[in-house]
């Protein structure tokens, strides 16, 4: 109830200078500015799912692909998804020598014959993350 007391005389003073009608407009324009920050996070969940349909991915390296977008943001998406990617890269060129280094047998299943090997995504995910975590604590771009 506080804050309400406390905020509520402020939002009178802003209506009664501007009017009900326009005070409504700009609250309408202002939630729309705050529904387009969502748009990187919202493109990328859809793209997730894509390749969540195609089995290329899991559901939880989607789920964390778009939470991890929406703290990056519009400033910083290019930049994490780059980086994911390349992490990503890294990641798999690294399985595949350590596959071959090892001799490691691709993972039969019974019902299906070979299996191909799971890469951990959510690794990669995480590198690009935590790229944008220290970009955001020092401030700048990448």
């Amino acid at each position: 109830m506080i804050p309400f007391a406390l905020t509520g005389a402020d939002s009178a003073k802003i209506i009664d200078s501007i009017g009900y009608k326009k005070t409504m407009v700009v609250g309408l324009c202002t939630m729309g500015l705050g529904a387009l920050l969502f748009i990187p996070a919202a493109s990328l969940l859809v793209y997730g799912f894509f390749l969540f349909a195609l089995k290329m991915v899991g559901g939880g390296d989607v789920k964390l692909l778009a939470a991890t977008s929406l703290w990056a943001g519009p400033a910083l998406i290019l930049s994490f998804t780059f980086i994911t990617a390349i992490a990503g890269g890294v990641i798999g060129l690294a399985m595949l020598l350590l596959q071959r280094r090892r001799a490691v047998p691709v993972s039969v299943d019974s019902e299906h014959g070979a299996a191909p090997a799971v890469m951990p995504y959510g690794v990669a995910i995480a590198v690009g993350g935590l790229m944008v975590a220290l970009t955001l604590l020092k401030g700048m771009n990448l």
